[in-house]
């Protein structure tokens, strides 16, 4: 067999292998209720699922109008959380959670090395009747209890008279985890969840999400088109090879 068959055949099989390797797709969901006249609304992305290593961008999207049009609307995300699927805990052994300050400035708002800042993580808690794995929230107040202070708005709420009082922070959120082990999420029952507050005319919120169509991640995405790319080389390189032969049968005969 010659080296130039060999090549093709070897370079589509290793992109096969880096495509079905990767992350296959990157998880999207959205929230969305109405409660004293407002609605609230949420987009939460999920990256990295399957490793240690997972990135949660989070999405204030509500209006900024009541839904009468009468007056503003800026409903704040107090809390956020998902389960896991495995049967043990992966334990998260560090996280980060950064969002958008009043001057456009990306800070971080919580932390695992950091317990004075607004947002913390609790693991395995009741809280506002849903019991999550773990779940974000603005728990400044000392209480296991999402509240509106550090809570995170949509960026179009920014001069609201509707805001809460502050610290107030603005979307996108991106919440960093690190597992002790490769992480799998659950989308049953209420995970992941929202928790609104401010809605409307002060009402609030608990959101479970609808998945969105998946979406294959981009390196996924360029994995599979190198097998199909170097696919079409190899049966280009095959016929060729195949012409070839026809033609010296034919100039033998």
């Amino acid at each position: 067999m010659k080296f130039n068959t060999i090549l093709p055949s070897f370079f589509m099989a290793a992109s096969v292998a880096v495509a079905t390797s990767l992350p296959a797709q990157a998880l999207t969901f959205d929230f969305s209720g109405t409660d004293n006249g407002g609605t609230g609304s949420a987009t939460m992305n999920f990256t990295g699922l399957g490793t240690q290593n997972v990135t949660v961008d989070l999405w204030n999207t509500s209006s900024t109008k009541l839904n009468d049009g009468t007056g503003d609307n800026a409903p704040a995300i107090t809390g956020f959380g998902f389960n896991n699927k495995g049967l043990s805990d992966p334990a998260i052994t560090a996280w980060t959670l950064k969002a958008y300050n009043s001057s456009g400035t990306l800070q971080t708002i919580g932390s695992s090395s950091d317990s004075t800042l607004p947002w913390s993580i609790l693991y395995d808690e009741k809280t506002n009747g849903i019991t999550l794995d773990y779940l974000a929230a603005a728990l400044n107040n000392g209480e296991n209890s999402p509240q509106i202070q550090g809570g995170i708005y949509n960026p179009d709420a920014i001069s609201s008279s509707a805001l809460s009082a502050g610290p107030n922070f603005f979307s996108k959120a991106t919440l960093n985890l690190t597992f002790a082990s490769d992480f799998t999420l659950d989308t049953a029952g209420m995970s992941p969840y929202v928790r609104m507050q401010a809605v409307g005319n002060g009402g609030s919120l608990k959101l479970d999400g609808t998945r969105q169509q998946d979406v294959p991640e981009p390196l996924t995405i360029l994995g599979s088109a190198a097998a199909l790319g170097f696919g079409s080389v190899l049966k280009k390189q095959a016929n060729k090879n195949k012409n070839k032969a026809a033609t010296k049968d034919t100039i033998s005969v």
